[in-house]
């Protein structure tokens, strides 16, 4: 286990009883048995995607030089002989590992969870979630109620279900006030989620539940819209070896957006994008950018994040997304929390690799300590 991963920081070189021989980089591809994707998929999965794994993959072979780093597309058709032939040289004595990108829900057309339980069929090392951690943070309702049952603040909520909507609506406002937030349960990358997603009233309520049904069949709920602050938090490890926060991180959106616009909104978030283009640059016109989150809510915040991380059985990675309820308090609730959320080191390519930079902690550093802890992680 990395003494790191535990809050201590070490730079010492990888030995070959701590490191495998082979790191296999799984990236998840798109099925091509469910024709064209939309493009708000197209943009929040393979935007940048390439450029991030190789690297991704030069940064793990800076750690050291000797082992093989190979990346492995997978989609959902051809991950189960993948991982026969990764098991069959398992069994031959390869020391391996994978480095899991598969972060899809498999409805989206992209492998997720099917490869994380084949992985532990196989008993192959991997890295991020296990199958409870990976499949109890897919639903926003599922983790809020291991939120509530584990006593973490997290806003309540209701569930909108087909057939009850005007009863669902009228039972959020028993437990929420106006404005309230429509999202829906099964979401990443900000899709299906617009200012319209902020509602004031039953009517609005309504509308945009009917708008969000065309878009999904994974289910919607409601909850308070939180006017204040947002922040995220990186978290590794585990409960049993040790949970590790790094330094919180504030999404500071540009302060010319009104208090209902500073949310990630699909459009807004991922204005200036384009298919095989880079990044747009961070300017002062930009929607949101990172900043540490102020040193004296920082112990407070880091907590909330680890009995977060903790209650949903946080393993590997993740991130926790947090917001607070007013501007100038650490009022805060969680949001949700992200099992295997991005893993790219480019700028702005993710909140994982902006939490890095202001934490001044290198992408080698980072990947040391995934790969002992995951290669260590009882299989």
């Amino acid at each position: 286990m990395s003494a790191s991963i535990l809050g201590m920081q070490t730079n010492t070189k990888p030995s070959s009883t701590q490191w495998p021989a082979s790191i296999y980089i799984f990236m998840g591809t798109f099925s091509e048995n469910l024709g064209d994707a939309n493009r708000q998929l197209l943009l929040s999965t393979e935007h940048g995607k390439s450029d991030d794994v190789q690297l991704l993959q030069k940064t793990l072979q800076i750690c050291d030089p000797k082992t093989k780093v190979e990346i492995i597309p997978i989609a959902i058709e051809t991950q189960q002989q993948i991982i026969n032939q990764l098991a069959q040289k398992r069994a031959s004595g390869e020391h391996m590992l994978v480095i899991n990108l598969c972060d899809g829900t498999e409805l989206d057309g992209y492998p997720g969870i099917s490869v994380v339980k084949n992985l532990q069929n196989a008993n192959i090392p991997f890295s991020g979630a296990d199958a409870h951690f990976y499949d109890g943070t897919t639903s926003k309702p599922a983790l809020k109620r291991q939120l509530i049952k584990f006593n973490v603040e997290t806003s309540p909520f209701q569930e909108i279900n087909p057939g009850t909507e005007l009863a669902d609506i009228a039972a959020s406002e028993k437990i929420l006030s106006w404005p309230m937030i429509i999202k829906p349960s099964v979401s990443y990358a900000s899709m299906n989620i617009s200012d319209t997603s902020i509602v004031h009233s039953k009517e609005e309520a309504l509308c945009q539940i009917e708008k969000l049904c065309q878009l999904t069949s994974q289910g919607i709920f409601i909850e308070k819209f939180l006017p204040g602050r947002e922040f995220t938090a990186l978290c590794t490890g585990d409960s049993r070896d040790g949970v590790k926060v790094y330094p919180v991180a504030e999404r500071v959106f540009n302060p010319a957006l009104k208090t209902e616009e500073r949310i990630l909104a699909f459009d807004r978030y991922w204005d200036g994008y384009e298919l095989g283009s880079e990044a747009p640059a961070m300017t002062e016109s930009s929607m949101v950018w990172y900043d540490l989150a102020p040193s004296e809510w920082q112990s407070h915040l880091q907590d909330l994040a680890r009995r977060a991380y903790t209650a949903c059985g946080g393993n590997g990675y993740g991130r926790v997304d947090i917001r607070t309820q007013s501007f100038d308090k650490p009022d805060a609730l969680v949001l949700e929390v992200n099992a295997n959320c991005g893993l790219a080191f480019g700028d702005g390519a993710s909140s994982l690799g902006e939490i890095l930079k202001l934490s001044k902690i290198s992408p080698r550093d980072f990947c040391m300590d995934l790969v002992r802890y995951s290669f260590a992680r009882p299989v």
